[in-house]
């Protein structure tokens, strides 16, 4: 396969669906209605002071129809009621596109939709994105790659997404880990303005449920 309060603010934006059988799907981030994540998530901050911060996240899919659209939606929280965010994500067959994400009562949208994951049959492993949001215009490129991520029990096949998006003066760097039949199991991200690193956030998969049929 070729392609295969501050902290929580910023862990909250860059942490980081159901539908009838016939929805689609990728099996590399199962989105259907009810599955559940959770994450071992540390925040660093290097503006002014330096803190860390490490929390457990909990991360559930859902589904909802908005302006037209279908949606699914992954919802991040802290010990299921103090919720960080929520990223709205577009089917585009297996390809999955993210439109926005809303967190503290701000909506960041990404217009056209941006892809972070394409289905397993795509037959590219970079690509772009170019477009404006609710931060201005801005560009996105990604590199897809294949990974073994150890596993409770072997090793798992996963495929690897490295960004770079360039939006509202600022340089996010991010790369992501999905499972088959598993989701996001690993992510690392960090956001620089001015050639500096702001801050730093990792996540890591303790736990997941996987509802078995779109609902």
């Amino acid at each position: 396969m070729r392609k295969a309060a501050a902290l929580r603010t910023a862990a909250a934006i860059f942490l980081a669906a159901g539908c009838s059988e016939k929805s689609p799907s990728n099996k590399f981030y199962p989105m259907n209605a009810g599955s559940e994540w959770i994450y071992q998530t540390e925040s660093k901050s290097h503006a002014g002071t330096d803190a860390s911060e490490i929390i457990q996240t909990e991360a559930k899919s859902s589904v909802k129809k908005e302006g037209g659209k279908e949606y699914r939606l992954i919802s991040y929280s802290v010990n299921s009621s103090d919720k960080l965010k929520t990223e709205y994500y577009i089917m585009d067959g297996e390809n999955i596109s993210l439109a926005k994400v809303s967190y503290n009562g701000k909506d960041m949208t990404f217009n056209p939709p941006m892809m972070i994951l394409p289905s397993e049959n795509y037959d590219k492993d970079e690509w772009n994105w170019e477009g404006e949001g609710s931060f201005g215009k801005g560009k996105a490129s990604f590199k897809q790659t294949k990974a073994d991520i150890v596993s409770k029990d072997p090793y798992i096949v996963a495929t690897r997404v490295d960004s770079t998006i360039n939006a509202g003066g600022r340089v996010i760097r991010e790369s992501k880990w999905f499972c088959m039949d598993c989701g996001l199991v690993k992510s690392s991200c960090s956001i620089e303005k001015d050639g500096k690193i702001e801050s730093e956030i990792t996540s890591k998969i303790t736990n997941f449920s996987i509802t078995k049929e779109n609902k």
